[in-house]
């Protein structure tokens, strides 16, 4: 990996806001992932953005993993919400799917209530 200017600075002082924060710190596979990205014209802002990002999209194809038979665009649409409420993808396909199920319930309950005629 090259030294991009600027770049080991800002990758201290984000991994510094993290850690006051108390989140995940940075991982090789992030800092790679950040490097490959950086501009030296980058802010702190930028670079964590471009974190947020990262973790988000590995937390989506998680999910996109684990709910298989499930509407990508729906999962697309509630994964930034499972994301933001800190939920884990085991957490979130769980919640997915009994969303899911329950809807898939109360579908057949008003198929099975309707006269067959009028359909």
């Amino acid at each position: 990996m090259t030294v991009k200017n600027g770049f080991n600075e800002r990758i201290s002082a984000l991994g510094s806001l993290l850690q006051a924060e108390g989140r995940v710190q940075l991982e090789m596979e992030e800092i790679s992932y950040l490097h490959d990205r950086f501009s030296s014209w980058m802010t702190l802002f930028e670079v964590a953005g471009l974190l947020w990002e990262f973790r988000f999209n590995k937390f989506l194809r998680e999910l996109l993993v684990l709910c298989t038979d499930g509407n990508i665009d729906e999962l697309r649409a509630m994964a930034r919400d499972f994301y933001l409420q800190g939920k884990n993808a085991h957490d979130a396909s769980r919640e997915y799917k009994s969303i899911t199920a329950k809807r898939r319930k109360d579908i057949n309950a008003i198929v099975e209530t309707t006269p067959e005629n009028s359909l």
